[in-house]
């Protein structure tokens, strides 16, 4: 009867719980004096000292929708507007990016939405959390370059009403 209950229990869970964690949805707008600056972490991937200086200052906004497994990031800054489409579904996907190809892959853990990309160069992992009633998202990018060392920084978003 146990086994009946939980197994039943288990079906019943599955079928209400969402397919996600925790909800992203929303704009969310870069707070530069709580975040790290970016540069160490642009001049590890090889960006130029003048454009790690102009990336560091630029405004962010990040437009997230989330359905399922599947979150779009439209990225908005006054220089470009990217959007990144996100499958959090663990499996390893090839995208092209800027900088050439990589293996990318998305999970949850907990409540926090874990992306690892991995190129021939570097590993990068975000980390994405919120706090403060959801209201705040935290960003924290991990790099481990070929030889090892390791620069992590830590961006950080708030909700616009």
């Amino acid at each position: 009867m146990r086994k009946l209950v939980a197994t039943l229990l288990t079906a019943f869970l599955l079928v209400v719980s969402p397919a996600w964690a925790a909800d992203f949805t929303g704009t969310w707008v870069l707070d530069h004096s709580a975040s790290d600056s970016p540069e160490e972490l642009l001049k590890a991937q090889g960006m130029s000292m003048i454009k790690r200086k102009a990336v560091a200052k630029l405004d962010v906004t990040q437009k997230v929708t989330q359905e399922g497994n599947v979150m779009t990031f439209e990225v908005v800054t006054s220089k470009k507007t990217k959007t990144n489409t996100l499958h959090v579904d663990g499996e390893v996907r090839t995208v092209e990016g800027d900088r050439g190809s990589a293996r990318v892959r998305h999970v949850w853990e907990g409540d926090d939405l874990v992306s690892t990309s991995i190129t021939d160069e570097t590993t990068i992992v975000t980390r994405r959390t919120l706090s403060d009633g959801g209201r705040t998202m935290t960003q924290r990018f991990t790099l481990t370059p070929k030889d090892g060392s390791t620069i992590s920084i830590n961006r950080v978003f708030r909700m616009r009403d």
